[in-house]
């Protein structure tokens, strides 16, 4: 298998997961900020704010539960302590790999991607090929990061 099959593979597990949460809350925040107030610019900024929910949400559980096999790590104390010790580890961790992207995304790319794409298609179309549309920027910025990271710390 070529290195490039290696991390396609390695991403797709890693993002996987936490994406189709993000895409089925963002859908879902969408439509119920937009029957709430009838506000497509309101929807889209609730769409992205409903993805961010679903993604970081499974991330950071996927993470706490396995943190890359770090458990030597933990260190010692109670396990309350090490939870906590892992707890900060991988909110550091998450905010090194998604902080650039996220703020870019969050504040410009994702809104303007879901409201001009659900203005041309309409909701159901608009919001999802938004999403994958904002997607590809974000993505393109948090692989980069996270390769970078992972080469750094070899």
């Amino acid at each position: 298998m070529s290195d490039w099959n290696r991390s396609v593979r390695r991403w797709v597990a890693r993002y996987g997961p936490p994406e189709i949460a993000g895409t089925a809350m963002a859908m879902v925040a969408w439509f119920i900020v937009d029957a709430m107030t009838g506000n497509r610019v309101a929807a889209a900024y609730g769409g992205s704010i409903g993805e961010n929910l679903g993604f970081y949400g499974t991330f950071m559980l996927r993470s706490l539960a396995n943190p890359d096999g770090d458990k030597a790590a933990d260190g010692e104390g109670s396990p309350s302590r090490r939870v906590w010790r892992r707890a900060r580890r991988t909110t550091t961790s998450a905010i090194v790999e998604f902080g650039p992207s996220e703020v870019l995304d969050t504040l410009l790319v994702r809104p303007l991607a879901m409201g001009l794409a659900t203005a041309a298609l309409g909701p159901q179309a608009g919001v999802f090929l938004g999403k994958i549309a904002a997607d590809v920027v974000f993505y393109s910025v948090t692989i980069a990061g996270y390769e970078l990271r992972r080469h750094v710390s070899r």
